[in-house]
């Protein structure tokens, strides 16, 4: 393997050129010569870092989230248990990757939605958190009492630095996306959990009681819950999109569900709690 690979680099850096198999966006200049933009060579070190990238993240189906300017330690060894708790698996009928219905089950979520970049990504996030917590309960619960949670996620190799690096590769377009500070979001957002106020996130269980997953209503819903998570997870709350999702949630339960048990919004004050004075709401 580690052949393939040297030849692979050694023939991207002949030609001189970013070329796909590592930066899954570039588009050649045989297809599309007026989009060429990777007018100076890469060097071995991008080559290593994006093929590292790829193939050493957490995935499932098309997607790919993977941490840079992280501790390599903390992001193998988070691999590593996903493995032995048989949590990233070779699934039946062709899904591949991480259990998503087993990792939400830890969250407390029994609803398995429409997997998207975003949604994906949320969800790892989430569950990355939770094993933060939980895989070294005593250990953590007396360090973020010592020194804080902020230096707590520091020596653990979670930074100010520390990017979420997301790949959506289908067979037609791809895309990659670069989010940072994941470290703040992760203080803003999961902090009650981290200090053992609550036993799940509340922003886990809020963000997925926006979700339908009626069959007629689950594309919009995931959709519209993609785009709201693309800003959320870059530092921002999307009031029109929050406003789309809560309104055709409410429409379903009270129109669609109207015979039937109506199912609100969890832990909902708790998040337009934390947002009420919040100026990242756009």
């Amino acid at each position: 393997m580690q052949e393939i690979v040297e030849e692979m680099i050694n023939n991207a850096l002949k030609r001189g050129r970013y070329e796909a198999w590592f930066l899954p966006t570039v588009i050649s200049p045989e297809k599309a010569s007026n989009f060429y933009i990777g007018k100076e060579s890469p060097t071995p070190e991008e080559i290593y870092k994006f093929l590292y990238l790829l193939i050493s993240g957490i995935y499932r189906d098309q997607y790919i989230v993977n941490l840079d300017n992280a501790d390599e330690k903390v992001v193998s060894d988070f691999r590593e248990d996903l493995i032995k708790e048989k949590k990233a698996i070779i699934l039946s009928g062709g899904k591949e990757g991480i259990n998503i219905k087993k990792v939400l089950n830890d969250l407390g979520i029994n609803v398995s939605p429409d997997l998207t970049e975003f949604i994906f990504t949320f969800i790892i996030v989430s569950y990355f958190v939770y094993w933060i917590k939980t895989s070294k309960k005593k250990e953590w619960s007396e360090r973020w009492k010592e020194i804080g949670l902020d230096s707590t996620l520091e020596t653990l190799g979670i930074t100010d630095d520390t990017t979420l690096v997301i790949f959506s590769v289908p067979k037609q377009k791809k895309e990659v996306y670069y989010v940072p500070k994941l470290k703040e979001f992760i203080l803003k957002w999961y902090k009650k959990y981290l200090e053992d106020e609550e036993e799940t996130p509340y922003i886990v269980k809020f963000i997925f009681s926006l979700y339908i997953a009626d069959e007629q209503y689950r594309d919009l819903s995931a959709s519209l819950l993609n785009k709201f998570l693309y800003y959320f997870l870059n530092g921002y709350v999307n009031g029109e999109l929050l406003d789309k999702l809560v309104n055709l949630k409410i429409f379903y339960e009270l129109r669609e569900r109207r015979r039937k048990k109506i199912y609100g919004f969890s832990k909902a004050n708790e998040f337009f709690r934390e947002i009420k004075f919040d100026e990242q709401i756009i």
